[in-house]
C-alpha cells in the first residue's frame, strides 16, 4: 500500500460521486491530449481533455492497489465518515472517473491491507 498520496490522477478525470466533490477538488495538471478533429463525432472515444488530479481537502489518501481497469484508494482521518473507499476507473479511450464504493466492492486481497489500519 502506498501511503500519503498527493491525489488521484487520470486523463479527463471527472467525479462521478457528489460526495467526492465535497471531499476534494479537481486540478488540471497536464496538457490537453486526445482527439481534436473538429469533424469527429467522438463515438468510439472522448474528445481531447487535460490530465487532472483529484486532491482531498483533508485526510490522508492511500493507494490500495489495482484489479482489472480499476484502482482503489482509501481516504482516512476524514470526519465524519472516518474512512472513504474510492475507485478509479481508467477508461481510455474514454475519460477516467472516480466514485465512492463500499468495502464489499473492493477485491479481498486489496481490502485485507486495510485491516488494523488506524
Amino acid at each position: 500500500m502506498k501511503k500519503n498520496l498527493q491525489g488521484i490522477r487520470g486523463w479527463g478525470l471527472y467525479v462521478w460521486d457528489p460526495e467526492l466533490l465535497e471531499l476534494g477538488e479537481l486540478v488540471d495538471f497536464g496538457p490537453i491530449s486526445g482527439c481534436r478533429r473538429p469533424t469527429c463525432r467522438h463515438v468510439s472515444h472522448d474528445p481531447a481533455a487535460p490530465w487532472r488530479r483529484w486532491v482531498p481537502r483533508v485526510g490522508t489518501l492511500d493507494y490500495l492497489g489495482a484489479s482489472g481497469n480499476c484502482e482503489y484508494y482509501l481516504l482516512h482521518d476524514h470526519a465524519p465518515r472516518g474512512r472513504v473507499f474510492i475507485r478509479l476507473r481508467r477508461g481510455r479511450p474514454y475519460y477516467s472517473w472516480i466514485d465512492v464504493v463500499r468495502p464489499t466492492q473492493i477485491p479481498e486481497g486489496l481490502l485485507a491491507q486495510t485491516s488494523g489500519e488506524r
